[in-house]
């Protein structure tokens, strides 16, 4: 799978879901029921009279903050007003996963306006309403509003919960910025009980905001250019995009509803937009449920599908689509259980005609090997992919349940999970601050058979009990992230959490995993997955004549 960039240079980073989705009976309560993911600045380099590095953060409370990384000082914020109107209202939670795009002209990776270099910064406002903006940031010291799309402009945009991904796509006959940067996104999530709002997934102009393209089910208010009745439920999470070819544009995307459906889509550049995309349904993991039910009996799916090319050392190579089920807006039943997939998509380099989708078998729940009790799995090369079930309800605990996305490295699946404590009603303390109680998981499987991938236990040898790990984390964990460092370039290994060294301050020998290392918030574990260090190289061509 190749990454995406442009003839000039560009970065696209991708912060950490700052915003939780919350639930509960009060405001308050919902607040305290957030997963607490982590929150990751981005830190960019601005050239001009002198050099500044700037840091940006988003906090639950919708408000976008520009510091100068030295000093401290802010240098500007942003708050949409309908986040003002929602705080108004005692609701947080009030912006998606925010994402930047940056256009390097000079390749040199700092930012400077005279060079014709450009930042661009996009969010959603999820529970403040369905809004979509994006700042213009180019200049370090003030942020200005590029535009702002909402139900208006996009016929079955829901609350905005979906992070937007930023992709290259070139349409025939309509008018899009020199680049080809489209915003990819979900329709998003308005609440447990509507069935349709945010059935849809829209394609936007980077630059202007404008509706290139669109996909949803039937509508008597507007027809998308790709309609497909199986579209049925909100599609809160983000879109997973992949350039199959390596030629700069997306070539594929896939989704995940509400209810557990995933589709895939198929991008045909160059055609009009009613022949753009092709899609369909790849895998239905939904318990059966008829049409114009509440989803409210079923397992739940917030989080962007894992999408990772696996090319076995025998056998045909296929996209492995890893996702769990997590109720990350605390309204869903406290008896649904949830599960981990892997999924594999067989057609990895074919794309797909809208007949051949419509024809296409879709994948179900049962299709999937069951691997829950055994920890040796072994699962058939032929196989649709693996299945495994989460610690179910107790008299003490909740239902274990996935609130983050998972991340495929080296044919290892890394992710976390929550099990929260039985309580009644969940209510503040006094002092207003949030007590959450409950058993945080890490886990790392292999992608063939969910079988241990790693020595979570640090016992010297990979065991099934390593499959995964108990940490001692207050509340939901965060998304496992991955760090390589470098000591021999001058880089530092952070040591364990657990395992300080004697000199906290000195760089610290590479670790058998060559300086790789597994993070779950503040947590760095004990172990990672095995693989050596990405090493840069080069290559010349000279023409002779």
């Amino acid at each position: 799978m190749a990454t995406m960039q442009s003839p000039v240079t560009f970065i696209v980073f991708f912060a950490c879901a700052l915003a939780a989705a919350l639930g509960s009976a009060s405001a308050r309560a919902q607040e305290c029921a957030a997963p607490a993911i982590e929150n990751k600045p981005i830190t960019m380099t601005y050239r001009g009279v002198e050099t500044l590095a700037i840091t940006l953060t988003a906090s639950a409370d919708g408000t976008v903050r520009a510091t100068d990384s030295e000093t401290g000082a802010t240098l500007w914020t942003f708050t949409a007003p309908e986040a003002i109107a929602a705080r108004e209202r005692g609701l947080t939670g009030l912006i998606s996963s925010p994402r930047v795009l940056r256009f390097d002209a000079e390749g040199d990776g700092a930012v400077d306006v005279g060079d014709g270099d450009r930042v661009w910064l996009y969010f959603g406002l999820r529970r403040a309403g369905p809004f979509y903006y994006a700042l213009d940031i180019s200049d370090p010291s003030r942020s200005r509003v590029l535009w702002k799309r909402g139900a208006d402009s996009l016929k079955g945009l829901a609350d905005a919960w979906s992070p937007p991904a930023i992709a290259r796509v070139r349409l025939s006959g309509a008018a899009q910025n020199g680049e080809h940067f489209v915003l990819i996104i979900g329709g998003g999530y308005a609440n447990a009980t509507s069935v349709s709002a945010g059935n849809r997934i829209f394609m936007l102009d980077a630059a202007t905001g404008q509706r290139l393209w669109s996909a949803g089910g039937v509508s008597p208010d507007e027809t998308p250019d790709l309609q497909l009745e199986k579209m049925i439920h909100p599609v809160p999470a983000g879109v997973a995009v992949l350039d199959v070819d390596g030629d700069d544009y997306a070539d594929r995307f896939y989704a995940v509803d509400l209810a557990g459906q995933v589709f895939r889509f198929d991008v045909w550049n160059g055609r009009a937009r009613t022949e753009l995309v092709t899609g369909g349904v790849l895998a239905d993991l939904s318990a059966p449920a008829s049409p114009g039910l509440p989803v409210n009996g079923s397992a739940r799916f917030f989080n962007r599908p894992d999408v990772a090319l696996i090319v076995p050392r025998a056998g045909a190579p296929y996209y492995n689509v890893a996702l769990g089920s997590g109720d990350a807006d605390g309204t869903a039943p406290p008896l649904v259980p949830n599960r981990f997939y892997s999924i594999r998509d067989s057609n990895a380099f074919t794309a797909l005609t809208q007949p051949a989708y419509d024809g296409l078998d879709t994948i179900l729940a049962t299709d999937l090997i069951d691997i829950t009790a055994d920890v040796n799995a072994r699962v058939p090369r032929d196989a649709k992919g693996w299945r495994m079930d989460l610690a179910p309800p107790d008299v003490l605990a909740l239902g274990e349940q996935v609130l983050s996305e998972s991340i495929t490295v080296n044919k290892v699946v890394l992710f976390t999970t929550y099990q929260p404590e039985r309580s009644p009603e969940s209510a503040p303390a006094d002092d207003g601050a949030c007590e959450q109680t409950g058993s945080s998981r890490v886990y790392a499987v292999r992608v063939d058979s969910g079988a241990a991938a790693v020595d979570l236990d640090s016992d010297g040898e990979i065991t099934p009990s390593d499959r995964s790990l108990e940490m001692q984390h207050a509340g939901p964990p965060a998304a496992v992230s991955i760090e390589i460092a470098t000591p021999s370039a001058g880089g530092t290994v952070r040591p364990p959490t657990d395992a300080p060294p004697d000199n906290p301050g000195a760089p610290q020998p590479p670790s058998p995993n060559e300086a790789v290392q597994c993070i779950v918030g503040t947590r760095v574990l004990k172990t990672c997955v095995p693989f050596s260090p990405l090493q840069r190289t080069y290559w010349h061509h000279a023409t002779v004549e």
